[in-house]
């Protein structure tokens, strides 16, 4: 996770354009985050990956060829350790159970993308991830 001052560096993946710059632009007007890139699917997501080093992903469920499950294992299973947030149109229970068995830390409604709700999240992600000596 960044480190105090550092801003966060925010990869943005969706197939959908206008979803893609919508999150985007949400993710930019949050003072403590940096857009670094977007993609506009899972494959091109995995290839940004060790060029972009992203700390905070935001990832689009439903995608043409890998979705945002899939791409979750893969990313995890090339030993990248990005904070993985699934975001989708469905409601949390008509998302498969199996969600956070791929390494996805949150999921997030595409209604609720908005700069505030990524902050919030972002501090309740770095809260749960902290070291158990940093949180006393």
């Amino acid at each position: 996770m960044s480190e105090a001052g550092e801003r966060v560096r925010v990869l943005v993946v969706d197939d959908s354009p206008q979803a893609r710059a919508a999150i985007g632009e949400a993710v930019t007007q949050v003072r403590e985050f940096e857009l670094v890139a977007s993609a506009a699917s899972g494959e091109e997501a995995l290839a940004l990956l060790p060029q972009v080093e992203p700390e905070l992903v935001l990832l689009d469920f439903r995608m043409q060829g890998l979705d945002g499950l899939e791409t979750s294992r893969l990313i995890r299973t090339k030993g990248h350790r990005p904070a993985l947030v699934l975001v989708s149109a469905l409601s949390r229970q008509d998302l498969p159970g199996h969600v956070e068995s791929c390494g996805v830390a949150a999921v997030l409604d595409k209604r609720d993308v908005s700069p505030r709700r990524l902050s919030a999240l972002w501090s309740s992600l770095q809260r749960e991830h902290r070291p158990a000596a940093q949180t006393a």
